[in-house]
């Protein structure tokens, strides 16, 4: 029998965003992190390989456990409490904790990712991934959710994230179609509701949608000839810009700080290789 093995290597990095070519790494190590946040109190928050999510000052000190929930991703700082999702066997969990990582309280659960908060912090934004795919908003206290909308296309294909002053929502779709596909999009919706206000299609090799620091922009990462970037679609329209020059690597994550003084992302690589099983009884 011959597998596949693949493994990453990705660490860490903050950017500043007055020179996004010259950021600097803070986590070291063999420990993968991959989604990246900053958290309310300013430090930096990411998921590691191990489900676990941990916590590090800006200038890399201080790096530890930021709380005992396992298989945690898609990290979401809401004002005064952080969001993310738990991940066990079969079902998904939305999980809200305070900003030292304690006091956790289960939100709802099922087949739903991608959580996005509102920046006053009243509210969780999620997809449940369920056929036909909706978008829910929930309070972040729990209490009763409602159904926002449905996903466009044949099926969300990234990040969900909530405009910075809170008026719209954008995600990006898959629309296969027929024969050409209709490939990649992303939507911008309102976020009380309703049907997409602009639509962009985008490249292959894409993934995340990320507003800008300003809001008028939708970024996302695009990989090619094995190396990815960070890449902005103005709202107005018109040609997607680079945010970042990298020459070599992997982007897997990144998110602006509040402030959009800092650009934190987590960055590596992946390798794969073939190993060949024998005397299999």
């Amino acid at each position: 029998m011959a597998a596949v093995a693949v493994s990453a290597l990705s660490n860490v990095w903050v950017l500043p965003a007055a020179d996004p070519l010259h950021g600097r790494q803070i986590t070291f190590g063999n420990l993968p992190m991959f989604d990246v946040t900053e958290a309310p109190d300013g430090k930096i928050l990411s998921a590691g390989g191990d489900g676990a999510l941990w916590v590090t000052n800006t200038d890399g000190t201080q790096h530890s456990r930021f709380t005992d929930a396992s298989g945690a991703g898609w990290i979401t700082p809401c004002v005064h409490s952080v969001v993310f999702t738990s991940f066990k066997p079969g079902i998904v969990t939305l999980m809200r904790v305070d900003i030292d990582g304690s006091n956790a309280k289960e939100l709802t659960s099922g087949s739903l990712w991608s959580p996005s908060c509102s920046p006053d912090g009243r509210f969780v934004f999620y997809v449940s991934v369920d056929s036909p795919q909706r978008i829910w908003r929930i309070p972040v206290e729990g209490g009763t959710r409602a159904q926002i909308a449905v996903v466009q296309g044949d099926t969300i294909s990234g990040r969900m994230s909530v405009s910075p002053d809170g008026q719209f929502i954008a995600y990006p779709y898959t629309q296969y179609g027929n024969s050409p596909s209709a490939g990649w999009a992303l939507a911008v919706i309102p976020a009380s509701g309703g049907p997409p206000i602009k639509t962009f299609h985008v490249p292959p090799g894409f993934t995340g949608a990320r507003w800008s620091p300003q809001g008028n922009g939708l970024q996302y990462t695009l990989t090619q000839n094995g190396t990815t970037n960070i890449w902005e679609q103005p709202l107005e329209g018109g040609d997607p810009k680079q945010v970042t020059k990298f020459t070599s690597g992997r982007i897997f994550d990144f998110n602006w700080t509040a402030d959009g003084k800092l650009l934190p992302l987590t960055r590596g690589e992946t390798t794969s290789d073939v190993i060949l099983l024998s005397n299999i009884q």
